[in-house]
């Protein structure tokens, strides 16, 4: 676990070969799918197919901290595990932290989890799995239900 305030992204990447993190096109074929105004079943099939076998990053925080709850030393915001295909999402996410909460005695580190994992996860502790959640006006995730076994895009959900 490294503290993500310090990560350099590409020395990361380079400190880890034996991770296999999604690459630029992959990432970009995902955002592609994720960006349409109606995502269908099928392209969450194919989003999933694509994250399978690769490495996603996942935040842990160290000790406890007010503002984040962990379960089994994963961060969970809400009831959604943050799960990160770039580590550049992963570090803005980090600064939205930041920018709530001010600087304090806290730290969250990275690790990484494969999809398969972090589906199993969700299941068993019953949460939702939120992937490359942005903040801002475009705010966007695309999210797992381990209760219900299924994917929906944030655009979908009723407030």
């Amino acid at each position: 676990m490294e503290d993500i305030t310090k990560v350099d992204i590409d020395e990361f990447v380079k400190q880890h070969p034996e991770e296999d993190f999604l690459s630029s096109e992959e990432i970009n074929a995902i955002r592609i799918k994720t960006g349409k105004s109606r995502i269908k079943a099928r392209d969450f099939e194919e989003i999933e197919k694509i994250m399978e076998g690769h490495s996603l990053f996942v935040l842990m925080p160290s000790g406890n901290i007010f503002f984040v709850r962990s379960v089994s030393r994963y961060l969970v915001d809400g009831q959604s595990l943050m799960l990160f295909t770039n580590l550049h999402d992963c570090k803005e996410y980090l600064n939205m932290l930041y920018e709530q909460h001010g600087p304090g005695d806290w730290k969250i580190g990275i690790g990484t989890i494969s999809i398969r994992e972090a589906l199993r996860f969700v299941r068993e502790h019953r949460l939702f799995a939120a992937v490359d959640y942005a903040t801002g006006p475009d705010m966007q995730a695309f999210l797992y239900d381990g209760k219900k076994q299924v994917w929906f895009s944030s655009l979908d959900m009723k407030f």
